[in-house]
């Protein structure tokens, strides 16, 4: 190495101390695999502290809570707040995070990517579909980060763009790098790069090894960022963790999967639950002290055997509702033709997988999609219960990004894509809230929903038949409902027509129950406050054996 050229491989505490400054705007990238390892090191630096930070991700979960937890940011910005895992749903040290005074800025998975690729490419502004009409991008408006103006070449058509976003510093893991500062990532690229190369000071690299400039001159095309960009790299074995990291067999290069127990763990701590003690003794203490408590690399553990989970003789609500939103999405596919399938998380999951299933024994051929860049990925057993986790990474047959999978496939001039949401609550112009209620309670956000939302072909929701969920207007709308068409309960389905300005519902595939009950047709017309035409529902006939039985099979215990 030339004298003129000093060696970027630096220890992780150090590169905090060198390069980060209170008040910083500091962004920790989601490739997917985030550097939760650099998250521990701010905290640790700065706990007891009010540095004023404004604090990025696409997702705060998992290790994210840390930062809050020790009240770190004076502004949070993200495209979801809460735990992923094992299902959506919020966490409440987001609430009290807001009553101490901080701000919580939501954005839309796709339009957060925009707004680092225009700080990257030095734009004002980043184009976007994203935003219009919904509550999302009134509050974006108002903090003078979305705006609408005119079409230049149509002045009657609206654009819409966000503000450009350039953090101070971006974090980001990658699978190895070597000292001049050369890093090695492959696919899935998740947000991509953009918030790396819009950072005003620079990124710091966290990495699994450093390896010789020999290894990173033999891979060009592995070379994720422009060497004079990054500040340092430091090594980190498993330093995503409790994230899952992905490399291509190809490179030969670390991977290990998601660990679901520490999530749990996580989620407990800032929720004010059991293992707060875990924060000072492990959490916060030396990296070591860290990997011996979650008995790291966990590449090394012998995997776990999965029971598959029992079928109970009574069908839960759970089952009616992932089987019946599973024909349903079966059905548009025939009909439609449609050939991608976006699949949103949790039931929604489920419900897509099941679907694909079935096709798949019919011969439809049939992509299911993730929005963080996973596409065509095997849906049986062997793909696990998380959308986003580490067996959907390795079971996927293209792997891209975000910037792809929505803004493309899902969003772009010629997309045919049929997207399956889950949503907690819903309103009679299909208006999906997933952000906030009218008390105030914080729920999860938007992550990729509201792209999905302003832009796929047609959309099916998946919500429980309860008037908290069924609403006459949401009070926030976070994603538009003009695309929604069905919306599935575990009773039946309420759908309209496509492009109905005044929204008339029809209830179908009610459910053929007990005999002595109430209708589910007539549950459903008692729980829903929408309009619902006056006519004979169409009938279901119950889940099966054999349906509730291939469902079980993928949701191992």
């Amino acid at each position: 190495m030339s004298a003129l050229e000093p060696t970027k491989a630096l220890p992780l505490d150090e590169a905090v101390a060198r390069f980060v400054e209170p008040g910083m705007h500091l962004h920790f990238a989601s490739t997917p695999s985030r550097s939760n390892v650099a998250i521990r090191a701010i905290c640790r630096r700065y706990r007891g502290q009010s540095p004023g930070f404004t604090l990025g991700t696409t997702g705060f979960h998992s290790t994210a809570h840390l930062l809050a937890l020790l009240g770190l940011g004076a502004r949070y910005v993200a495209c979801f707040f809460g735990d992923n895992y094992p299902s959506p749903r919020p966490n409440p040290i987001y609430a009290r995070e807001l009553a101490r005074g901080a701000e919580i800025e939501h954005w839309s998975l796709l339009s957060y990517v925009a707004a680092l690729r225009a700080g990257a490419l030095g734009h004002a502004y980043g184009v976007t579909n994203s935003l219009s009409g919904s509550t999302l991008g009134e509050d974006l408006a108002r903090r003078g980060r979305f705006f609408e103006a005119p079409d230049p070449s149509n002045p009657e058509r609206r654009i819409g763009l966000v503000a450009a976003m350039r953090p101070d510093v971006t974090f980001i893991h990658a699978a190895a790098g070597d000292a001049h500062g050369r890093v090695i990532a492959g696919a899935p690229f998740g947000e991509g790069f953009w918030g790396a190369l819009a950072a005003k000071r620079g990124v710091v690299v966290t990495v699994e090894r450093i390896v010789d400039e020999s290894v990173t001159r033999n891979m060009p095309s592995a070379i994720a960022l422009p060497p004079h960009r990054v500040l340092a790299v430091c090594p980190a074995p498993s330093g995503a963790h409790p994230q899952p990291l992905h490399t291509p067999p190809e490179l030969d290069l670390p991977s290990y999967p998601d660990d679901f127990e520490a999530y749990s763990v996580f989620r407990d701590i800032a929720a004010g639950g059991r293992g707060a003690e875990l924060v000072e003794r492990v959490l916060l203490a030396s990296d070591d002290v860290y990997a011996r408590h979650f008995s790291l690399p966990r590449d090394a553990r012998p995997a776990r055997e999965q029971r598959l989970a029992k079928l109970d003789a009574h069908c839960s609500d759970t089952e009616r509702l992932v089987i019946l939103a599973a024909r349903r999405i079966a059905r548009l596919v025939r009909a439609r033709g449609y050939r991608v399938v976006l699949a949103g998380i949790g039931h929604a999951f489920f419900a897509a997988r099941l679907a694909k299933l079935w096709l798949d024994r019919e011969g439809i051929p049939l992509d299911l999609l993730v929005e963080t860049g996973l596409l065509g990925f095997d849906c049986g057993p062997e793909a696990g219960p998380f959308l986003l986790g580490s067996d959907v990474m390795r079971l996927s047959r293209r792997l891209s990004s975000v910037e792809d999978a929505l803004g493309a496939i899902v969003c772009g001039a010629d997309n045919h894509c049929l997207a399956v949401l889950g949503a907690a609550q819903v309103d009679a112009r299909g208006n999906i809230n997933s952000t906030r209620l009218e008390d105030g309670s914080m729920l999860v956000g938007s992550g990729g929903a509201n792209d999905i939302a302003s832009s796929a072909a047609e959309i099916v929701v998946l919500t429980s038949c309860d008037p908290r969920r069924l609403v006459p207007s949401a009070h926030y709308v976070t994603s538009p409902g003009r695309r929604v068409r069905h919306v599935v309960t575990e009773l039946g389905a309420l759908c309209r027509d496509a492009d109905d300005e005044s929204p008339v519902w029809r209830v179908e595939d009610a459910l053929e129950l007990a005999e002595g009950g109430e209708p589910a047709s007539a549950q459903i017309r008692r729980a829903c406050p929408w309009t619902i035409a006056d006519e004979p529902a169409t009938r279901a006939a119950p889940p099966s054996e054999e349906e509730r039985s291939l469902l079980a099979s993928l949701k191992p215990q």
